[in-house]
């Protein structure tokens, strides 16, 4: 085979490479209702150790998605909370100028109990994005870089079937060009 025909090849693989033909369906990928708490969506996670949980609502529809850092930041102390409000959560400053002073490991236990109780819909992110059942490879690659997002929704019939990982497209990417 020429040069030419493999890379045709490729593309056309390309084209086959759809969001239900990448996606994990929804009842594969751990998820909890908004009034699970953060506690039991660490359960969750600790079941398969993905770095998202989904969220439903009663009618088990998708309302968002709790990550590993959501959690961490809804278990952080109130002073660290109104500085990431304040300041912006990706300021490199946050904590650099001082330290807090350190309470009993004691308090930091019992809080960190009592914050665990706290409902996810507390710290989910909303869902914003999603792509339909048949988007193409290259569609799905914009949606999660344009959004700047690990993880998107796949609808088929207005409802979410399942869900894409970076991950997964990476590696799709990865068959056809090695």
């Amino acid at each position: 085979m020429f040069r030419g025909q493999a890379a045709e090849g490729r593309e056309n693989g390309m084209d086959e490479i759809t969001a239900e033909s990448l996606m994990i369906p929804l009842d594969s990928y751990p998820h909890v209702p908004y009034w699970f708490t953060l506690r039991q969506a660490i359960v969750e996670m600790e079941k398969s150790l993905p770095r998202v949980v989904l969220v439903f609502d009663e009618e088990y529809r998708l309302i968002g998605m709790v990550r590993r850092r959501d959690i961490l930041r809804g278990m952080s102390p109130d002073a660290l909370q109104e500085a990431i409000e304040r300041r912006g959560e990706h300021d490199p400053g946050l904590m650099r100028d001082r330290r807090p002073a350190e309470p009993s490991k004691e308090t930091n236990l019992d809080e960190i109990r009592k914050r665990a109780e706290r409902p996810v819909q507390e710290v989910m992110t909303p869902i914003r994005i999603s792509v339909p059942h048949d988007a193409r490879l290259m569609e799905i690659i914009q949606v999660l870089v344009v959004n700047d997002s690990s993880l998107v929704p796949v609808l088929k019939d207005n409802l979410v079937s399942g869900v894409i990982r970076s991950t997964d497209v990476l590696h799709a990417i990865g068959k056809l060009i090695t």
